[in-house]
C-alpha cells in the first residue's frame, strides 16, 4: 500500500495492532508451534508467569515481553492476524498462522485443513473442557488424537470441527498438491478479510476428500 493511500476499513475506525498482540493470538502462535509455556518462556528467557500474564492478557503485561514474543514467532514464520476497532476497543480477526513456504521449508507436518490445538488455544480451553462438551461427547485420548494426528474417526473430527466453527472459529488453509492444508486459526469476522490465497473452513474431508457442508460464504476464498 503507498503512502498516503487509505487502507481497508479505515472508515471504520479499524487498525492493524501494532505495539501488541492479542492474548488469544499469542495462544494460536505457540499452540501452531507446538511449544509449552514453560519451552516458550525458557525459548526467550522470560518466566512462565511472564508469559502466562501475556496469554491472558493481564495488566502486568508489558511491551518489551510482546515485542519479545512477537520477534521469536515470526523469524520462525508465524503471522499474527488481527485489526483493532478503536472506537469500541476490540479485536477483530485476531489468530495465527504460518507463513506458507516457512512451513515447507521447516518440513513441519501440517494438518489436513482443520487444526484443532490451535482452535483450542485460540478460545482458551482446556482439554478436558473441550471433551466434556455436551456437543462434543469425546475422550480425553480421542481429542488428544484429534490435535496430534493419532487414530481417529469422521464422526469424532465432525463432531470437533463443529464444535469449533460453531464458537466462531475460522480454519485458514491453502491449496496444495496433497489437497487443503490447515496454516492456522482466527476468530471468525466479516468486519477483516483473511490474507491473501488463504480459505476460510473449506477443505477437502480427511476421508471422503468432499468438502465439508459449511455456509456459502466459509466456502469462499479471499478475495482482498
Amino acid at each position: 500500500m503507498s503512502a498516503g493511500e487509505t487502507a481497508p476499513h479505515e472508515h471504520l475506525g479499524i487498525r492493524p495492532f501494532a505495539a501488541t498482540i492479542p492474548p488469544d493470538a499469542l495462544r494460536a502462535a505457540r499452540a501452531l508451534m507446538g511449544l509449552t509455556q514453560t519451552q516458550m518462556a525458557g525459548a526467550i528467557r522470560i518466566s512462565r508467569v511472564s508469559l502466562a500474564a501475556c496469554e491472558m492478557g493481564s495488566a502486568e503485561t508489558t511491551l518489551k515481553t510482546i515485542a519479545a514474543l512477537r520477534e521469536f514467532y515470526q523469524g520462525r514464520g508465524i503471522r499474527f492476524l488481527g485489526r483493532t476497532d478503536w472506537t469500541h476497543n476490540v479485536v477483530h480477526g485476531s489468530g495465527a498462522y504460518w507463513h506458507y513456504q516457512a512451513a515447507v521449508l521447516r518440513r513441519f507436518l501440517l494438518p489436513d485443513e482443520a487444526n484443532f490445538s490451535a482452535a483450542r488455544a485460540l478460545l482458551g480451553l482446556e482439554r478436558q473442557e473441550v471433551a466434556e462438551d455436551k456437543n462434543v461427547r469425546l475422550t480425553l485420548r480421542q481429542v488428544g488424537n484429534l490435535e496430534n494426528g493419532g487414530a481417529f474417526t469422521k464422526k469424532s473430527h465432525d463432531r470437533l470441527r463443529d464444535f469449533y466453527v460453531d464458537r466462531g472459529v475460522e480454519f485458514l488453509s491453502v491449496l496444495s498438491g496433497r489437497g487443503f492444508v490447515g496454516l492456522g486459526v482466527r476468530r471468525a469476522s466479516v468486519e477483516v478479510p483473511p490474507p491473501r490465497q488463504l480459505w476460510i473452513n473449506r477443505g477437502d474431508h480427511v476421508f471422503t476428500r468432499i468438502p465439508t457442508a459449511w455456509s456459502r460464504k466459509r466456502y469462499n476464498r479471499s478475495r482482498f
